[in-house]
């Protein structure tokens, strides 16, 4: 690698001058591309992070309801709307101690 590195810097020493300029524009080019590209990737991710937040607060809220409405409605123990539900035990318990 090193030697590439030598005779790319040799090669450009050897230049002309508008050549060599131009040379560093096409260099400067890709190194912007590289950095846009880098900032659309980073702001994917973010948004995508995002999304994923937002509809595992949805699917939170409503168990939360449907976690209620079983309280409310039914005579079910926190273990049976635990299992009907596939939450956790505690959770039901926190609710249903948030109800009372």
């Amino acid at each position: 690698k090193g030697l590439k590195e030598a005779e790319e810097v040799l090669k450009v020493a050897n230049m002309e001058d508008e050549e060599r300029r131009e040379y560093q524009r096409f260099g400067e080019v890709l190194s912007d591309r590289a950095s846009q590209a880098l900032s659309i990737k980073v702001e994917i991710e973010m948004a995508v992070e995002k999304e994923r937040r937002a509809k595992e607060l949805a699917v939170r809220k409503e168990q939360e309801k449907a976690i209620t409405a079983m309280i409310k409605n039914t005579n079910l123990s926190d273990e049976e709307i635990a299992n009907a539900l596939s939450v956790d035990v505690e959770r039901v318990n926190k609710i249903r101690n948030e109800i009372k």
